[in-house]
């Protein structure tokens, strides 16, 4: 990289940014040429030169459709934001654009709808995301509007998940079984753990469909059972890893490691990580505030948030 500076006479983030990804092996387009949100942009090639990463999951999150409420305001009472469904999505398409035009081709691209749009909403979404090719599509709908998948299935191409939200085997087990998605992403200690993942993954492999366990939110313990279940079954499709604030690492001794865009299991004895009680303790938690998904009414979605 010193040799690329010294010889190009490198002088601008820009230009910085172009040729750490050069030496990451990366082919990337002139960040110049982008035009709705370029700071988008800089942030996954920045991402993609630091870690090796190739793919990016992105969320549909209540920020990205916050709005003004009914009434005018900007939260509710109680301190919830409002959710614009249709800027939501609309922001993310926008982003899904730029990012085709200005990265390179193989980068792979996910988002996380959070069940956050009602199922017109949410057909009409994955329909849209069909020309970015994506890896997938995550929690379009919630468990009680399951049926239209079935929908969603006969009028797009694009790949669809299920995630944290669906635990019950009564709730995910017909869509695998009449492979109307392609992976399967439940929280392993949400449907009883290492055991009964991998009974999932067995289950979910006879219809060729894959697993990407959910990881965020995720201790490193979790993040290690994760990556194991990944090494012993043939149906592993991505591992999805959330970096730790060094507190966490430094509680968490033998944590998970990445390198190049790879995770790399502990070969210490089982899980292969020391916890620090006497440092966690120092830390306790916090209760947070419940995560809703409201629109500017005031009604509340069944997603996750």
């Amino acid at each position: 990289l010193a040799e690329l500076v010294k010889e190009r006479k490198l002088v601008n983030e820009d230009q910085l940014l172009q040729a750490t990804a050069e030496v990451h092996g990366m082919r990337v387009a002139n960040l110049e040429e982008t035009k709705p949100q370029p700071e988008a942009v800089k942030l996954v090639q920045k991402q993609m030169a630091e870690t090796g990463c190739r793919n990016y999951l992105m969320s549909l999150g209540p920020q990205i459709g916050a709005t003004n409420t009914a009434f005018g305001q900007p939260k509710f009472d109680d301190g919830v934001i409002a959710y614009d469904q249709d800027k939501a999505t609309r922001a993310t398409l926008a982003d899904f654009e730029l990012f085709r035009k200005s990265l390179p081709p193989e980068l792979g691209l996910m988002i996380d709808v959070h069940s956050a749009l009602d199922p017109v909403r949410a057909t009409q979404y994955a329909k849209d995301c069909e020309q970015f090719k994506m890896v997938y599509v995550e929690d379009l709908l919630t468990a009680k509007d399951e049926s239209h998948y079935k929908v969603i299935r006969a009028l797009t191409s694009t790949p669809l998940s299920i995630g944290e939200v669906w635990n019950n085997p009564a709730e995910w087990q017909p869509l695998v079984e009449q492979q109307l998605i392609d992976y399967i992403r439940c929280h392993v200690s949400h449907i009883g753990g290492f055991s009964a993942a991998r009974k999932v993954a067995a289950l979910a492999d006879a219809y060729a469909v894959r697993f990407a366990w959910h990881a965020s939110p995720n201790s490193p313990v979790g993040h290690m059972t994760n990556l194991t279940l990944d090494l012993t079954q043939s149906n592993f499709g991505i591992h999805e890893h959330v970096p730790y604030p060094k507190i966490i690492q430094d509680i968490f001794k033998g944590h998970l490691e990445t390198k190049n865009g790879f995770a790399w299991v502990s070969e210490k004895p089982g899980w292969g990580m020391e916890i620090d009680e006497a440092l966690a303790s120092k830390y306790p938690l916090k209760l947070e505030h419940p995560n809703e998904v409201r629109t500017p009414d005031g009604a509340i979605r069944d997603g996750d948030g």
